[in-house]
């Protein structure tokens, strides 16, 4: 049986080994109505400029550019920490089922990769993403393509708020499930995403900038460069 990547953006109390052991702090608390509907907003997300920095065997992948939530896209430019080789570098395109560097597409791998279960979760991040690949009766704690839940009432039975906190001087809640710990601010705007891969100790971590670009002003100065509307 293959080996898959266990990450769930809603699962159960905040018990999973890989939150940054923040759980067991005492500040740890169920989540209240107004913070649920809040958290619900994160999968509302659109577009956003991301930097991601991914652990992996060969290195830390660190990801910079552009992601197009709503349409399942991203084009960011990849660079490895500690390494020069072509295969180590370059742009770096995906979409919900497969992935473009090199000049090579080929299929986005369900078999415990960080960097393709990373960037699995960011193409199934928004509410509207259905992956045809994956089995809606399958357990969503062993599918990291599984379609999470965006429904407050079930957002309160399965995430844990941990602190309020500040992160590039925006103030933030910290929100955790088992596996996905959530940085997100008072409108409900996502701005970090730190990920535990269970091929890694290591988490992948995303930080997100929101994107001025919507789906209905791409003709913005910008947005068509980063969000061309045929990809």
């Amino acid at each position: 049986m293959k080996k898959y990547v266990t990450l769930l953006l809603l699962l159960g109390a905040c018990t999973g080994p890989g939150v940054l052991g923040a759980c067991a702090g005492p500040e740890a608390r169920a989540v209240t109505p107004a913070e649920a509907d809040r958290l619900s907003h994160v999968r509302t997300i659109q577009r956003a400029d991301i930097t991601a920095h991914v652990p992996t065997g060969a290195g830390t992948v660190v990801l910079t550019g552009h992601v197009d939530f709503a349409r399942r896209l991203g084009d960011v430019t990849m660079s490895t920490e500690g390494r020069t080789d072509a295969d180590s570098q370059g742009p770096l395109r995906w979409d919900a089922t497969s992935l473009t560097f090199a000049g090579q597409t080929r299929p986005l791998r369900r078999d415990g990769s960080e960097l393709d279960t990373t960037l699995l979760l960011l193409a199934n991040l928004h509410a509207s993403a259905s992956d045809p690949a994956s089995d809606p009766a399958s357990d969503p704690a062993s599918d990291p393509a599984s379609d999470p839940a965006s429904d407050p009432a079930e957002l309160r039975r399965t995430v844990r708020w941990l602190r309020a906190d500040t992160l590039a001087g925006t103030q933030v809640d910290v929100f955790a499930g088992n596996r996905l710990t959530y940085w997100v601010d008072t409108q409900g705007t996502l701005r970090r995403l730190q990920a535990q891969l269970a091929s890694d100790p290591r988490p992948a971590v995303v930080d997100l900038a929101p994107s001025p670009c919507t789906t209905q002003n791409t003709e913005r100065t910008g947005c068509a460069e980063k969000f061309p509307v045929n990809n």
